[in-house]
């Protein structure tokens, strides 16, 4: 525990977050500030983050749902190193030559989630993207996801 009470391993997650999106001296700088990805306003401020995302649990890591998104609260979570290998980024849509259509698919746990058939590769990505930031935040079961998904009709 830091001075401030607060978990060490919290803090440093933080900070590196914002050493990598706003520094072009990180070496990871060009995977994360160098394409665009930022640190929304009110998480430049550490107890504004932590109220955001609460402490670290422990062998879990900050990760963005959206590989394409910022840091903010809608696209960010704790997650193990499997949750996050699982999140790697991907399309989140291939073409299925037998309905000649985009298939959506996401993969958790072993196992592949489909959530239809579309059109378009626009259309599937909008659909993707919306099912994997609610699959992937904690506590969301894969079924729940998909009941969302057909009552909205997406």
């Amino acid at each position: 525990m830091g001075r401030t009470g607060v978990c060490k391993r919290t803090y440093q997650a933080w900070a590196n977050m914002k050493y990598r999106c706003n520094n072009p001296s990180s070496s990871d700088y060009h995977r994360y500030g160098g394409r665009g990805i930022s640190v929304c306003e009110q998480w430049l401020n550490f107890d504004n983050f932590l109220h955001d995302m609460g402490e670290a649990p422990k062998g879990n890591s900050l990760d963005r749902i959206a590989n394409n998104g910022h840091y903010e609260p809608t696209n960010c979570r704790w997650a193990s190193l499997k949750q996050q290998c699982e999140n790697r980024n991907a399309r989140g849509y291939s073409f299925h030559k037998g309905h000649q259509k985009y298939r959506v698919a996401i993969k958790v746990d072993k196992k592949r989630h489909y959530f239809g058939c579309y059109d378009t590769p626009e259309e599937a990505r909008v659909v993707y993207l919306k099912n994997k930031s609610l699959l992937h935040k904690q506590g969301v079961a894969p079924e729940e996801v998909k009941r969302l998904h057909n009552i909205a009709g997406a």
